[in-house]
């Protein structure tokens, strides 16, 4: 396996505010994040005495013209596109002249991923994954290169898209359309993903907790049905554009669906449901500093799809803190294993102190080996065979006699 590359921390590039957490230098990670946003910012200063830098909104793509099958994880250039007469090419036309190699540029793009709700508002925060470049851009004037940069630009938005639409370009298309290459000398990446980092003080407040909802709200970029155009004559929709929905919104989903799971300790629990019956591995990794301790997990299914269900926590599992409350009315499923020598009715005390109802399951019986059947014969409540005997069979407690649930008596 070879070593992952990296750009150098320098002046322009180095992460500051939390970089052992979010930073990262890595090609892949910063080249991903660079194409899988649509926009590309490009910032450049229009001119040595104006104090204010211009930020243009621009499409753009990262590829290698001189190795076209290079991978994500290997360098890069950043392609822009533009037009003819558009400032940034004139600078970048004045700068070659003066035998520069191109005009400085900043490229950037960012992408929320979701909305973090803490107990403070100094707190609250967004996932995120944003990455920076920095180069030198110029205009490409290779004819071979120029079409190359157009199909990569094309295919950026919609893989294949290139080899469906009208071929040739005519010469006019090729001579408004200008392709800027930024030559990239530099890049960083910022992530942030996964729940609140509240404060200590404020998760052991009493006060706080009782009164604030903290927790994460995920914002998930996903693609409608396309639309066909009032002059469209096709019927169906072409399959590589079904298949750059159906992909684009399953990549969306599965990155959000493998973001941090809290894990469950004393004063925090959480529920999940993996609906994916194929191989699945999950990454635990615990981290603690001076003010926070989290356990984070990483779902990878083999296969399929995933499906997720957050399921209700602490007091459907019987965390019910009736007790400590004094909750006067609760439902609990009566299981055998609450009874006193598994006998239907016999519950405890302590249940019933603070009128709580419990749901009993079907036809409860009563054992025939101590004083219980009395009451079932003296009140002729009993289920009775054809012969008008007591019935009579095994079950939980042992051999046992069952009420006559539809004798009215029996309610009473």
């Amino acid at each position: 396996m070879r070593n992952q590359l990296r750009y150098p921390a320098g002046q322009h590039n180095k992460v500051h505010r939390l970089a052992e957490k979010r930073a990262s230098y890595d090609l892949e990670t910063v080249h991903s994040i660079m194409n899988r946003s649509f926009v590309f910012h490009v910032s450049f200063q229009p001119d040595a005495e104006d104090p204010f830098p211009t930020t243009i909104p621009m499409l753009g793509a990262m590829g290698n013209f001189a190795y076209p099958s290079a991978g994500l994880d290997e360098p890069q250039d950043c392609y822009i596109h533009g037009y003819i007469s558009a400032r940034m090419a004139n600078l970048s036309r004045k700068a070659m002249d003066d035998g520069l190699p191109g005009l400085p540029v900043c490229v950037s793009v960012a992408k929320v991923d979701g909305l973090i709700l803490a107990l403070s508002a100094f707190t609250h925060s967004c996932n995120y994954r944003s990455a920076v470049l920095f180069g030198h851009a110029a205009l490409v004037t290779d004819e071979s290169e120029k079409l190359w940069a157009l199909e990569l630009l094309t295919n950026k938005i919609i893989p294949g898209r290139w080899d469906q639409v009208r071929q040739p370009p005519n010469k006019f298309e090729l001579m408004q359309t200008q392709i800027l290459r930024v030559r990239v000398t530099s890049g960083s990446a910022k992530v942030r993903a996964g729940p609140p980092a509240d404060d200590k003080e404020d998760v052991q407040d009493p006060g706080v907790m009782k009164n604030v909802w903290s927790g994460y709200v995920p914002l998930v970029e996903r693609m409608g049905q396309p639309i066909p155009s009032a002059y469209n004559q096709l019927q169906d929709v072409p399959e590589h554009v079904r298949d750059l929905q159906e992909g684009f919104n399953e990549e969306a989903d599965a990155y959000n669906d493998k973001l941090v799971k809290q894990a469950h300790r004393k004063d925090s629990y959480v529920g999940l449901c993996w609906l994916n019956a194929a191989e699945t591995w999950i990454d635990i990794t615990k981290t603690k500093t001076k003010t926070d301790t989290n356990t984070n997990t990483r779902w990878i299914s083999e296969a399929g799809h995933p499906r997720r269900l957050d399921l209700p926590v602490t007091s459907p599992q019987g965390c019910h803190g009736m007790d400590r409350l004094k909750i006067p009315c609760d439902a609990i499923w009566l299981d055998i294993e609450y009874l006193i020598d598994k006998e239907w009715f016999t519950m405890r005390k302590l249940l019933d102190a603070f009128g709580r109802k419990l749901i009993i399951i079907i036809d409860p019986n009563f054992n025939n080996t101590n004083g219980s059947n009395i009451v079932l014969m003296s009140n002729d409540i009993t289920i009775r065979t054809k012969d008008d005997d007591i019935f009579e069979d095994h079950c939980w407690p042992g051999a046992s006699h069952w009420i006559d649930c539809f004798n009215p008596a029996s309610i009473d």
